[in-house]
C-alpha cells in the first residue's frame, strides 16, 4: 500500500500542492487515529475533509502542512490523493457499513494508537479543527468545504494549492 502512495506522490515536486512538506504516511495514520479517537461517528467523507482543513490550517499558522498530502477537488469537497489506498494503510482502522446498496466506512482509533509523529503544534491544529467540526454533519462539512476559497477557484478534479489556505475560513 505505501508503494502504491508513493508513485502517486513521487511526481508531485510543487510545493504548494504538498503544503511545503514532504509525504508522511506515518502521520497520516496518527492524525486519522487521532481524529477517530476524539469524533464519536467519523466517516470517511468527513475524515477526509478534516484532513484537509487540518493540513490547511496548520500551513496558515505554520507555513507547512502535517502531513504532505495533496488535495483534489472532488464532487464532495477536498479528498487526498490516493485516498482509498490512505484508508488501507496499516495502523488505520474501520467498521464497514451498508446503507442500502451503498457501503460506509465508520473509522475507529487503533487498539495500539500513540502518538510518535505529531508535534505539540499540529496536535493543536488538529483539536481545533476536532473543536470546529465535531458536531457537524456530513452534508454540513460538505456544504463549508464548498464555500471555502480553494475549492471554489480550483478546477474540478484538480489538485487544491496550498496558496489558499490563508483565505481559510477557520483560524
Amino acid at each position: 500500500m505505501i508503494d502504491s502512495i508513493q508513485a502517486i506522490y513521487a511526481d508531485l515536486d510543487d510545493e504548494n500542492l504538498t503544503g511545503r512538506s514532504e509525504l508522511n504516511l506515518r502521520k497520516v495514520v496518527e492524525m486519522i487515529n487521532y481524529l477517530a479517537s476524539k469524533v464519536v461517528s467519523l466517516h470517511k467523507v468527513k475524515l477526509m475533509k478534516m484532513l484537509w482543513y487540518s493540513d490547511n490550517l496548520h500551513y496558515k499558522r505554520k507555513g507547512t502542512s502535517i502531513s504532505g498530502l495533496a488535495y483534489g477537488a472532488l464532487q464532495m469537497g477536498a479528498v487526498p490523493e490516493g485516498y482509498d489506498q490512505i484508508v488501507l494503510l496499516e495502523g488505520v482502522k474501520y467498521d464497514t457499513l451498508w446503507y442500502g446498496e451503498n457501503v460506509g466506512y465508520r473509522f475507529k482509533p487503533a487498539a495500539e494508537f500513540e502518538i510518535k509523529e505529531l508535534t505539540q503544534s499540529e496536535i493543536e491544529t488538529l483539536d481545533d479543527v476536532i473543536q470546529q467540526f465535531v458536531n457537524l454533519s456530513t452534508d454540513e462539512i460538505v456544504y463549508k468545504m464548498h464555500e471555502e476559497e480553494a475549492y471554489r477557484c480550483t478546477n474540478s478534479n484538480c489538485l487544491i494549492p496550498f496558496s489558499f489556505a490563508e483565505k481559510l475560513t477557520i483560524d
